[in-house]
């Protein structure tokens, strides 16, 4: 029998009940040699005794930077599993690949809890739920009775499609709802095998009964979405936001908002949290906003510890990993 590979668990030490519970690290002694405890930064700027050995890490939120200078002290370390979504903060310079170290994010276990959150949005905003409740409160009885687009027939935008609006997409299934999708690297054949209609990022404004924002951080898209876009919508649609707020130019949203009152935003992010007491979002009647909630969020962050349990499994039998991250795909992530 071959000797179980040495593992570290290395994250913020207030997270290790969140990430990884006694089951999942029960069922990871099983498969690993694990060491006892949790790395923190200060072991592993160091260099801590058994270090060394290191053949892989169970790292999550709050690692230190996988750098040369914290890879010279991990020389036999073959695999990095991370709890958590985004690794460019953990693989900025990208030496973890140059050494030829795998790595595995729990993205798409991350993306199930934001998927979720999206698809309750969507089927309340279709059926006026933000809009009727605020007119409640304000009128102090019901308002008058203004049909919403419904969640038979009507059309929801998809502006990107990665893991968080795949599985979104995925959850929409059961509802008879048409789904399009802006995605400039969508190619027609996953197109095709999705059930989807790829559009215009123009196109995606002009026919979404709701349009959901799941485009990530980069260069390309700070500030892609303007005033033009939003002026375009459908009466009555709902923009919904749980990517980045910085891919939106918020003062010209607010504009639009003012301008259309029958346009509703649902904003889960915005460019600069927490939001401020005088952000122009914060006073305008058509606007639903949440604090950043849209993600893993208690015993949900436990999917990230079930998620890499079963990357583990696949890696020491040498099958593919499902959230394997690849030097290749750095430019592209969130």
């Amino acid at each position: 029998m071959k000797p179980r590979p040495i593992s570290h668990y290395h994250y913020a030490l207030d997270h290790h009940d969140m990430l990884y519970g006694p089951a999942e690290r029960t069922e990871f002694a099983a498969l690993l040699t694990v060491a006892p405890g949790v790395r923190s930064l200060e072991e592993m700027r160091a260099g801590s005794a058994g270090l060394g050995e290191a053949e892989v890490l169970l790292a999550g939120w709050g690692a230190e930077p996988l750098t040369a200078v914290v890879l010279d002290r991990l020389p036999r370390l073959r695999a990095v599993f991370y709890a958590g979504g985004s690794v460019k903060g953990l693989v900025a310079d990208g030496e973890l690949f140059r050494r030829g170290v795998r790595l595995s994010s729990s993205n798409p276990a991350l993306a199930e809890s934001v998927a979720e959150f999206a698809l309750a949005q969507i089927l309340l905003a279709n059926k006026r739920v933000w809009r009727d409740a605020a007119e409640v409160q304000r009128l102090r009885t019901y308002p008058p009775r203004i049909p919403g687009p419904g969640n038979y027939g009507s059309t929801v935008a998809l502006l990107g499609y990665g893991a968080i609006a795949r599985a979104l997409r995925r959850l929409l299934r059961p509802f008879a709802l048409h789904v399009i999708v802006y995605d400039p690297y969508l190619s027609p054949e996953a197109a095709r095998a999705e059930d989807v209609e790829v559009v215009s990022l123009e196109a995606a404004f002009q026919r979404g009964d709701v349009v959901s924002c799941h485009l990530p951080k980069l260069p390309a898209t700070l500030g892609l979405l303007s005033a033009v876009h939003f002026r375009s919508m459908k009466p009555g649609a709902t923009f919904l936001n749980t990517a980045r707020g910085e891919v939106v130019q918020e003062e010209a949203l607010a504009a639009v908002l003012r301008e259309r009152p029958d346009l509703w935003a649902l904003l889960d992010v915005v460019e600069k949290e927490p939001i401020s007491p005088t952000h122009p979002f914060i006073d305008l009647p058509n606007v639903t906003i949440t604090p950043h909630i849209a993600g893993s969020m208690g015993a949900e962050c436990r999917r990230f510890g079930g998620f890499l349990l079963a990357e583990v499994r696949h890696w020491l039998a040498d099958e593919p990993l499902a959230g394997e991250i690849r030097a290749e795909q750095l430019p592209f992530l969130a």
